[in-house]
This record gives C-alpha cells, sequence and structure tokens, in this order.
C-alpha cells in the first residue's frame, strides 16, 4: 500500500478541540457531553457546546461548562454577549473557554477583556497524526491519530451562585449522556482507539517493509549499474521504456557475446596445442640433426707400426 511518510496537518474544529478536551477530562472521572441544550424540545434558548460532569465525590461532583472557539471573531462576540453564557452557566460550577492557539490574546486578560471568573484551556497537539491513502490515492483515513496536549493559561474560579439544575437541563443532561455515555458508545470508543492502534502497528509493520523493499532495489540497481559499467552492455532494465522484448534482445546480445568469447578461447586453446605440436617437433628434429652429424663424421685409420 502506497502511504505517506509526512505527519498531517490538523485542521482545528469544534469537533477536533472537543477531542483534545478528552486529555483534560479525564473518561474515568468526568463525563464530557458535546453539545448539551439549555432544555429539551422548543424551549431550548442556548447550546453550550460541552459540558463535563464530575462523577467522584472527592472532585466536588461539579458541572463544568466549556465553550469552544475556533475563531477570533466568535470569542470577541462571546465577549460582548456574557448574557448568553449564562443561560446554562448558571447552573454550573465552572465556566471555560477552550481554544486552539493564538484565540485569546495576552492582552485580553490584561486589559480585563476575558472575564475574571471564566477559565482558559488552550489545547494544541503534541504528536500530529498521519493520514492513510484511499482507493483513489486520496488521503482520506487516519491511520494514527493526533497526540493532543492541553495548557490551563486560566484557571476558572468556582460559582459561588451556582443554582440547582432544573428539570429541563436534567432532561438534556440525560438525552446527551443516553447518546455519548451509553455502554454501547463506550464499547464503541474503546473499539475505535483499539482499531487505531491495530492500525498504526500495522502501519508501522508496512513501513518497515517498504524501507526493506527500498533497500533491496537500491542493491540491485547498484549491481546492475556495476555490471553495465564493465561489461560495457546496455541492460535498459532502469530505463523509462522497458519490457519483454528490450530484456529479450539484451540476452540475445549477451549470448551472442558469450558465444564469440567461447571461439575465442577455443581458438587460443587449438594455437597453444599448436605451438606446443611444433615444439616437441622443433627439439625431436633438433635431436635428429645431432644424430646425423655423428654419422656422417669420417672415421680415422689408426696408424702401423714400424
Amino acid at each position: 500500500m502506497a502511504a505517506p511518510t509526512r505527519a498531517a496537518p490538523i485542521t482545528w474544529t469544534e469537533q477536533t478541540v472537543f477531542e483534545a478536551l478528552r486529555t483534560f477530562f479525564v473518561a474515568e472521572s468526568v463525563a464530557l457531553l458535546p453539545q448539551v441544550a439549555s432544555e429539551t424540545g422548543a424551549s431550548a434558548r442556548r447550546i453550550a457546546d460541552a459540558i463535563a460532569i464530575q462523577l467522584w465525590p472527592s472532585r466536588g461532583l461539579t458541572l463544568e461548562c466549556v465553550e469552544i472557539k475556533v475563531h477570533r471573531s466568535d470569542l470577541i462576540r462571546e465577549y460582548q454577549q456574557p448574557e448568553k453564557g449564562d443561560l446554562i452557566g448558571r447552573f454550573c460550577d465552572k465556566f471555560w473557554i477552550a481554544t486552539p492557539p493564538n484565540i485569546v490574546k495576552q492582552s485580553d486578560f490584561d486589559d480585563g477583556t476575558f472575564p475574571k471568573t471564566w477559565g482558559c484551556l488552550e489545547v494544541s497537539v503534541h504528536e500530529p497524526g498521519t493520514l492513510g491513502l484511499d482507493e483513489e490515492g486520496r488521503y482520506s483515513r487516519w491511520l494514527t491519530p493526533h497526540v493532543y496536549k492541553v495548557k490551563v493559561r486560566k484557571k476558572a474560579l468556582e460559582n459561588p451562585d451556582a443554582l440547582p439544575p432544573s428539570r429541563g437541563f436534567l432532561a438534556s443532561l440525560m438525552r446527551n449522556l443516553q447518546a455519548f455515555e451509553s455502554p454501547e458508545a463506550v464499547v464503541a470508543r474503546k473499539l475505535s482507539m483499539v482499531q487505531h492502534k491495530a492500525e498504526a502497528t500495522a502501519w508501522e509493520s508496512a513501513q518497515k517493509e517498504i524501507a526493506k523493499a527500498r533497500a533491496e532495489r537500491d542493491e540491485f540497481r547498484r549491481r546492475i549499474a556495476m555490471f553495465e559499467s564493465i561489461t560495457g552492455l546496455r541492460t535498459g532494465v532502469f530505463d523509462q521504456v522497458w519490457g519483454d522484448n528490450q530484456l529479450r534482445k539484451t540476452h540475445e546480445k549477451q549470448k551472442h557475446l558469450i558465444q564469440i568469447a567461447h571461439s575465442v578461447e577455443h581458438s587460443f586453446e587449438k594455437a597453444r596445442e599448436l605451438a606446443n605440436w611444433l615444439e616437441n617437433r622443433g627439439k625431436e628434429m633438433s635431436t635428429l640433426s645431432e644424430t646425423l652429424k655423428k654419422l656422417a663424421t669420417p672415421v680415422t685409420a689408426p696408424e702401423e707400426e714400424s
């Protein structure tokens, strides 16, 4: 599978900020519910981006309202209409603004634009996720999710005047709790986490196999280049246009050259045999010549005694 090696950029939306908030409002001790209305039905006049319900007495059993702002203009409107937040905030012990980086300016805290009772959470990416390719080669599916981090830029103050939740608000909480924190929803989230982990493991394994295949390809390319350099032959293996016909021609050329080399080697062998035969014949002729010389020398008769 073709796969990118670079990290995919993140686009901050309300959903991605909400997912990041799960690292701050820990699931084992907090029920974090998205899009909670002030009441159910047509009476709803305000929808909170998120409500965090502390589930353990040791943590206070508090209700905390979170407004998510991904654009500076939305944050400014929230500054200008604080009464809108009070429709739900009056039932909550804390009120938070959650944003990506660079939405809330330091000057907002310095000049009092940011209300003193509100808290500020800034979400960012600790480790970028990685996108996979679909069948058409487009980045479409998360193989590894983003790893988020949440920074408390300003702590939210306790609301000493928090009212008991109305029945309408309780009904809205229960509806969202049933939808997002039911056993089925929790199991679905955990299955999704397991799937992400399995895909990440498969991704890492695939990357190792891809790296191994590339190393083998490079070694093959190096050996082919060395062969072409030594023999002077052009295999055409790495040409843009290359196929069975090119391979067949290259193979036939190599066979022809090998046959010529064998023929030359055979001729050299025959020449060596002829040279050895001539050398032996020469030695025989030299020996014969010496013998003939001895036979041709006249024999002198011995002198008679007086």
